[in-house]
């Protein structure tokens, strides 16, 4: 299986009651989630903007991408993170960058595309509907932070996005958080949102709850449908990645099984687990963990 990742690397500066930390971020989270998933035959690549002084923070990840599609730029952004324990994270940008170089000639030499808005500007809605255009294979989006908009010192705030049908007519899987969910459409009801990104044309809508678990909704006769994949009890360390992972986790999963129900679980567990984790070599652990639980 040969698949494409797109999204900005950050530089993350994180906040979270009297701790501080500082850690690669962004499209890394995807990346190290997917190595750890990497069977013999497939092929994984990566778009995306890299710092080289400060590329060594990433190898762990990217260690197992092709990286030709990658660009060079002078930095990559910085993103100020402060964690609260019962509220949504506050989001401070510096340095974004300008919109990724999309390989369009190249988009069907891959099964599926992995597209993690990490920034919001890694793409517009109309390198989208070329990308859909030129592509036939699976797209995964991730919301992230295109539903941010950007105010005053570079704070990222939820805002509507604009037109989002028009994205989500695009889309295969669409993934938004519990709060993300509320900036895709005007509506206020969680199922008449999937109802009417469902009917532009998107196949899945799956919103992450944190704590809660998840949510899958799609349509079956025209008919919808909604799975609910509860999160597993853990002793909570880190809130860092836990979308990125639970993404990176549906999504492999779902092109090997084409079963939406199974990968909702396995990527509910993936997502819950990594909580518990204190470094990142604890990644190499996660799989195995997950099949002990469920095998």
């Amino acid at each position: 299986m040969k698949i494409l990742v797109l999204g900005h690397s950050v530089l993350d500066h994180i906040s979270a009651g009297e701790s501080f930390r500082f850690q690669p971020g962004g499209i890394f989270y995807t990346t190290l989630a997917l190595s750890t998933l990497k069977q013999t035959g497939d092929e994984f690549d990566l778009c995306t903007g890299i710092e080289t002084d400060v590329l060594t923070h990433f190898e762990l990840a990217f260690g197992h991408f092709s990286m030709h599609h990658c660009q060079t730029v002078a930095r990559i952004p910085r993103v100020h993170l402060t964690i609260f324990a019962d509220a949504e994270r506050c989001e401070r940008f510096e340095n974004l960058d300008v919109k990724l170089e999309i390989p369009f000639g190249e988009l069907n030499d891959y099964d599926a595309l992995f597209i993690n808005m990490i920034s919001g500007f890694e793409l517009d809605l109309a390198d989208l509907q070329k990308i859909r255009e030129e592509f036939k294979g699976v797209i995964y989006f991730d919301v992230h932070s295109l539903s941010r908009g950007l105010g005053n010192g570079m704070v990222r705030e939820l805002r509507l996005i604009p037109g989002f049908t028009d994205w989500a007519a695009q889309l295969d899987i669409v993934q938004a958080n519990e709060n993300e969910v509320f900036t895709l459409s005007a509506k206020t009801d969680v199922r008449e949102i999937a109802r009417e990104l469902l009917d532009a044309g998107l196949k899945t809508l799956i919103i992450t709850k944190g704590a809660e678990g998840a949510e899958l909704y799609f349509l079956e006769n025209d008919t919808l449908q909604m799975l609910a994949e509860p999160a597993l009890k853990t002793e909570v360390i880190n809130k860092v990645g836990c979308g990125d992972v639970f993404g990176a986790y549906y999504f492999y999963t779902f092109l090997k099984t084409k079963d939406r129900s199974y990968s909702l679980r396995i990527a509910a567990a993936a997502g819950s687990m990594i909580t518990q984790f204190d470094s990142f070599d604890k990644y190499s652990t996660l799989l195995n963990e997950i099949h002990e639980r469920y095998d």
